[in-house]
């Protein structure tokens, strides 16, 4: 019996032929890899959906940073469905709302820009305050 390393979908082969047809299948995708399509760049999307009649919010991706940042967090993002589109992997994630929170209205928000001083004034209290909290 041989297990297949490091996929979610990992299967177990229970015999040699199985094994055998596995390979070959390997094989086959490795060589058509150059004809398989992918998604472009444009097409690669993350989409969430919520509404006021649920508490959960729906997260369907085809980003890679995406789906391994959520992968990274399984207690959180449960994911509930995966596949391809052609060579293009997607998953789709819930979440509770209630432990999800993301402020639309910060995006907008210019950042603060700050003098030379400002900056140095900054850094001294944060320092202050590092070093009293190291002491303690």
């Amino acid at each position: 019996m041989t297990n297949l390393p490091h996929h979610p979908h990992t299967q177990t082969i229970e015999n040699q032929s199985e094994q055998d047809e596995l390979e070959q299948k390997m094989e086959t995708t490795t060589a058509d890899a150059s004809t398989v399509k992918r998604l472009t760049a444009i097409e690669r999307e993350t989409i969430l959906t919520m509404n006021d009649g649920e508490p959960t919010i729906r997260i369907e991706t085809s980003q890679r940073r995406i789906l391994t940042a959520l992968r990274k967090k399984p207690t959180v993002f449960r994911e509930v469905e995966t596949g391809y589109f052609g060579a293009t992997e997607w998953a789709r994630f819930e979440v509770n709302a209630d432990e999800a929170s993301f402020n639309l209205a910060s995006a907008g928000r210019e950042r603060r820009q700050l003098t030379d001083e400002q900056r140095a004034e900054l850094s001294r209290r944060a320092r202050r305050l590092h070093n009293a909290h190291n002491q303690d």
